[in-house]
Protein backbone atom coordinates (compact mmCIF):
# COMPACT_ATOMS: atom_id res chain seq x y z
CA UNK A 1 0.00 0.00 0.00
CA UNK A 2 1.18 3.48 -0.85
CA UNK A 3 1.98 5.53 2.23
CA UNK A 4 2.15 9.28 2.08
CA UNK A 5 4.47 11.36 4.26
CA UNK A 6 4.82 15.12 3.83
CA UNK A 7 7.16 17.03 6.12
CA UNK A 8 6.01 20.45 7.30
CA UNK A 9 7.68 23.14 9.37
CA UNK A 10 6.11 22.14 12.71
CA UNK A 11 3.91 19.19 11.79
CA UNK A 12 3.96 16.32 9.32
CA UNK A 13 1.13 14.84 7.30
CA UNK A 14 1.05 11.09 6.92
CA UNK A 15 -1.16 8.12 6.22
CA UNK A 16 -2.74 7.02 9.52
CA UNK A 17 -2.01 3.47 10.68
CA UNK A 18 -3.64 1.10 13.16
CA UNK A 19 -1.13 2.21 15.82
CA UNK A 20 -2.68 5.71 15.58
CA UNK A 21 -6.19 4.57 16.56
CA UNK A 22 -5.87 5.55 20.23
CA UNK A 23 -4.51 8.99 19.39
CA UNK A 24 -7.24 9.60 16.80
CA UNK A 25 -9.91 8.49 19.27
CA UNK A 26 -8.51 10.73 21.99
CA UNK A 27 -8.42 13.85 19.82
CA UNK A 28 -11.71 13.24 17.97
CA UNK A 29 -13.46 12.81 21.33
CA UNK A 30 -14.82 16.35 21.36
CA UNK A 31 -18.42 17.44 20.85
CA UNK A 32 -17.38 20.48 18.80
CA UNK A 33 -15.72 18.23 16.18
CA UNK A 34 -18.91 16.22 15.82
CA UNK A 35 -20.90 19.45 15.76
CA UNK A 36 -19.07 20.83 12.73
CA UNK A 37 -18.22 17.69 10.76
CA UNK A 38 -20.61 15.42 8.92
CA UNK A 39 -19.07 11.99 9.52
CA UNK A 40 -17.53 12.07 13.01
CA UNK A 41 -19.81 10.71 15.73
CA UNK A 42 -19.86 11.66 19.39
CA UNK A 43 -18.91 9.91 21.53
CA UNK A 44 -16.03 8.70 19.35
CA UNK A 45 -14.95 5.16 20.22
CA UNK A 46 -11.82 3.14 19.44
CA UNK A 47 -13.93 1.06 17.01
CA UNK A 48 -14.74 4.27 15.12
CA UNK A 49 -11.03 5.08 14.82
CA UNK A 50 -10.14 1.56 13.62
CA UNK A 51 -12.97 1.57 11.08
CA UNK A 52 -11.95 5.02 9.88
CA UNK A 53 -8.30 3.94 9.40
CA UNK A 54 -9.38 0.89 7.38
CA UNK A 55 -11.78 2.87 5.14
CA UNK A 56 -9.24 5.68 4.75
CA UNK A 57 -6.62 3.19 3.53
CA UNK A 58 -9.07 1.66 1.02
CA UNK A 59 -10.00 5.10 -0.36
CA UNK A 60 -6.33 6.08 -0.61
CA UNK A 61 -5.48 2.90 -2.53
CA UNK A 62 -8.24 3.71 -5.04
CA UNK A 63 -7.15 7.40 -5.10
CA UNK A 64 -10.72 8.37 -4.13
CA UNK A 65 -9.64 10.33 -1.08
CA UNK A 66 -6.43 11.55 0.52
CA UNK A 67 -6.96 11.53 4.29
CA UNK A 68 -3.77 12.33 6.16
CA UNK A 69 -3.06 12.47 9.85
CA UNK A 70 -1.67 15.68 11.29
CA UNK A 71 1.36 14.42 13.21
CA UNK A 72 2.98 16.30 16.07
CA UNK A 73 5.52 14.60 18.37
CA UNK A 74 4.74 11.18 16.83
CA UNK A 75 1.00 11.37 17.55
CA UNK A 76 -1.98 12.17 15.33
CA UNK A 77 -3.61 15.36 16.64
CA UNK A 78 -6.13 15.75 13.81
CA UNK A 79 -6.88 14.93 10.19
CA UNK A 80 -6.81 16.80 6.91
CA UNK A 81 -8.32 15.43 3.71
CA UNK A 82 -8.93 15.98 0.05
CA UNK A 83 -12.15 14.17 -0.85
CA UNK A 84 -15.12 14.36 -3.22
CA UNK A 85 -12.42 14.27 -5.89
CA UNK A 86 -13.44 14.95 -9.46
CA UNK A 87 -10.50 14.08 -11.70
CA UNK A 88 -12.31 15.15 -14.89
CA UNK A 89 -12.89 18.68 -13.58
CA UNK A 90 -9.64 18.65 -11.56
CA UNK A 91 -11.13 19.64 -8.23
CA UNK A 92 -11.55 18.31 -4.70
CA UNK A 93 -13.04 19.25 -1.37
CA UNK A 94 -10.87 20.12 1.63
CA UNK A 95 -11.81 19.00 5.12
CA UNK A 96 -9.98 19.00 8.46
CA UNK A 97 -10.37 18.72 12.20
CA UNK A 98 -7.91 19.16 15.03
CA UNK A 99 -7.95 18.14 18.69
CA UNK A 100 -8.94 20.81 21.18
CA UNK A 101 -5.53 21.21 22.92
CA UNK A 102 -3.94 22.02 19.53
CA UNK A 103 -6.36 24.66 18.28
CA UNK A 104 -5.47 28.32 17.75
CA UNK A 105 -1.80 27.43 17.33
CA UNK A 106 -1.69 27.45 13.52
CA UNK A 107 -1.51 23.67 13.09
CA UNK A 108 -4.78 23.43 11.13
CA UNK A 109 -3.65 26.25 8.83
CA UNK A 110 -0.27 24.60 8.25
CA UNK A 111 -1.87 21.20 7.58
CA UNK A 112 -4.44 22.69 5.20
CA UNK A 113 -1.74 24.63 3.33
CA UNK A 114 0.38 21.49 2.93
CA UNK A 115 -2.46 19.33 1.59
CA UNK A 116 -3.74 22.10 -0.70
CA UNK A 117 -0.23 22.39 -2.16
CA UNK A 118 -0.18 18.60 -2.58
CA UNK A 119 -3.53 18.77 -4.37
CA UNK A 120 -2.41 21.49 -6.76
CA UNK A 121 1.20 20.45 -7.36
CA UNK A 122 1.16 16.63 -7.11
CA UNK A 123 -2.42 15.72 -8.05
CA UNK A 124 -2.90 18.44 -10.67
CA UNK A 125 -6.10 19.99 -9.31
CA UNK A 126 -7.13 23.42 -10.55
CA UNK A 127 -9.64 24.17 -7.78
CA UNK A 128 -10.07 23.13 -4.16
CA UNK A 129 -13.22 24.01 -2.26
CA UNK A 130 -14.60 23.71 1.26
CA UNK A 131 -18.10 23.56 2.72
CA UNK A 132 -18.75 24.41 6.33
CA UNK A 133 -21.45 25.08 8.89
CA UNK A 134 -22.04 28.83 9.11
CA UNK A 135 -21.33 28.77 12.85
CA UNK A 136 -17.83 27.36 12.37
CA UNK A 137 -16.06 30.72 12.34
CA UNK A 138 -12.65 29.30 13.29
CA UNK A 139 -12.66 27.10 10.20
CA UNK A 140 -13.67 30.05 8.01
CA UNK A 141 -10.66 31.98 9.38
CA UNK A 142 -8.32 29.11 8.44
CA UNK A 143 -9.66 29.13 4.88
CA UNK A 144 -9.47 32.90 4.53
CA UNK A 145 -5.88 32.89 5.85
CA UNK A 146 -4.97 30.48 3.03
CA UNK A 147 -6.56 32.73 0.40
CA UNK A 148 -9.84 30.86 -0.10
CA UNK A 149 -12.59 33.11 -1.41
CA UNK A 150 -16.09 33.11 0.04
CA UNK A 151 -18.34 31.88 -2.79
CA UNK A 152 -21.75 31.74 -1.19
CA UNK A 153 -24.20 30.66 1.45
CA UNK A 154 -26.71 27.86 1.03
CA UNK A 155 -29.51 28.63 3.45
CA UNK A 156 -30.78 25.79 5.66
CA UNK A 157 -28.84 23.36 3.44
CA UNK A 158 -27.39 20.99 6.01
CA UNK A 159 -29.29 18.99 8.64
CA UNK A 160 -26.89 18.75 11.54
CA UNK A 161 -27.29 18.36 15.28
CA UNK A 162 -31.06 18.08 15.00
CA UNK A 163 -31.62 21.25 12.99
CA UNK A 164 -31.06 22.82 9.59
CA UNK A 165 -27.97 25.01 9.27
CA UNK A 166 -26.67 27.30 6.58
CA UNK A 167 -23.67 26.02 4.65
CA UNK A 168 -20.87 28.35 3.59
CA UNK A 169 -18.87 27.66 0.43
CA UNK A 170 -15.25 28.66 -0.11
CA UNK A 171 -12.99 28.02 -3.09
CA UNK A 172 -9.36 28.44 -4.11
CA UNK A 173 -7.93 28.31 -7.62
CA UNK A 174 -4.42 27.04 -8.30
CA UNK A 175 -3.29 30.44 -9.56
CA UNK A 176 -4.48 32.06 -6.28
CA UNK A 177 -2.48 29.69 -4.08
CA UNK A 178 0.60 31.32 -2.58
Amino acid sequence: MEKIFIKGKRINLRTPEVKDAESIKEHAQDKSISKYTVHIPYPYKIEDALSFIKKNREKLEKKEEYGLGIELNNQIIGMVSLFNINYKNKNAELGYWIGKPFRKKGYASEAAKIIVGFGFNKLGFRRIFAKLNHENTDSAKVLERLGFKYEGRLRKHRFQNGRYCDELRYGLLKEEFG
